[in-house]
């Protein structure tokens, strides 16, 4: 992948496309080492490519297909680069940069439980890719750190049900709204 970004910084390839520059990068050496991640090492001299399938003749004359499902690059930063770009890289650094910041300065337990937790998904990433199992998990746990992270800016209590009981008891029924808002300002 970084020989990929390397050639071409700014602009991305395009999602998915990491299958297809990681062989036209590769120099014969690495192809080899390539068909020797997919095939036995005694069939790599007998291995050709079609596109995302290597074919190889076995000891029986046998010719065998084996597809290749390497679709992304084993880094989860360089491979968002050489997908989206740059700029997108760049956005996702910002963003990952003012929600550590967040939480830091929320300084909640709840929040740096949350940092921890990203921590240790960003080193798996540094080694692993965007996956359909992990992902949904890892942006809902930073939705839910952001959220906590405004509640404790906004001074709004982790127990934040019961001071609704308690503003619902201190108020009458038919209250407006916006007394209800004014009520709660006034409990913090």
């Amino acid at each position: 992948a970084w020989e990929a970004i390397k050639d071409q910084p700014i602009l991305p390839y395009g999602s998915g496309a990491y299958a297809i520059v990681m062989w036209e990068k590769a120099n014969e050496q690495q192809t080899r080492e390539l068909y020797g991640m997919f095939v036995p090492n005694e069939y790599v001299d007998r291995t050709f490519r079609q596109e995302n399938i290597l074919v190889y003749v076995n000891d029986d004359g046998e010719q065998i297909a084996q597809r290749i499902n390497s679709d992304k690059a084993h880094n989860y930063i360089l491979d968002i680069w050489m997908s989206y770009g740059l700029f997108a890289t760049i956005a996702l650094v910002a963003f990952l940069v003012i929600l550590i910041v967040r939480l830091v300065t929320a300084n909640t337990a709840f929040t740096w439980s949350v940092l921890a937790a990203g921590v240790v998904y960003g080193f798996f990433s540094m080694a692993w890719f965007p996956a359909v199992a992990t992902d949904p998990l890892a942006f809902a746990l930073i939705g839910v750190g952001w959220g906590a992270a405004e509640r404790a800016r906004n001074g709004v209590p982790d127990d934040a049900a019961a001071l609704i009981v308690e503003t619902r008891d201190s108020l009458p029924r038919n209250a407006s709204r916006a007394e209800r808002r004014r009520h709660l300002r006034q409990r913090r």
